[in-house]
């Protein structure tokens, strides 16, 4: 697991790499791993060599709005949405649209994960409607309705079955 500098943290990295320390031991008055110190370094030094703590923040901010573009592509493209929440209807797996959109509609793309996270943002209460009105979900599992469980049609238990005839009983 990776762990974010803070504020006060990157201030202080930024100072003691200007003293000359190592990497190594900025993690240890830091309390950090070496490897956050080196992702943080690689990530955030300015083209002069120089790291700073401002532009670094700067720096990550854009990086996590970026990334947060990227989970809101459902958002963003009402008629991926409109796809994704008709097959969600229809009972696929968030899985099952995600390998069906490159086969069938080759520019539209997005992975399970961002469906999950559209689906879950969607139920938390917001403004926001959700991708599924209420009442869609089925209760059941979703590869089999009630009415398609063996030996269920009839509403027999399983002491009511006929013997398996090849098991000799």
């Amino acid at each position: 697991m990776h762990f974010h500098l803070t504020q006060e943290q990157r201030i202080e990295l930024s100072l003691l790499r200007r003293l000359g320390h190592s990497q190594r031991n900025i993690a240890l008055v830091l309390g950090v791993n070496p490897s956050t110190i080196c992702r943080e370094l690689k990530r955030n030094v300015s083209g002069t060599g120089g790291y700073h703590a401002r532009e670094a923040r700067l720096s990550q901010q854009a990086r996590r709005s970026a990334a947060n573009a990227l989970r809101n592509k459902l958002l963003a493209n009402p008629k991926l949405a409109a796809l994704v929440t008709r097959k969600l209807t229809r009972n696929d797996s968030p899985e099952e649209i995600a390998g069906w959109l490159p086969e069938v509609k080759r520019v539209l793309r997005v992975s399970s994960q961002t469906i999950y996270d559209w689906v879950y943002s969607a139920c938390s209460p917001s403004p926001q409607a959700s991708p599924l009105s209420q009442g869609q979900v089925p209760p059941y599992p979703r590869s089999y309705p009630p009415e398609s469980l063996p030996g269920q049609a009839e509403g027999k238990s399983a002491d009511y079955r006929p013997a398996n005839p090849h098991l000799g009983s």
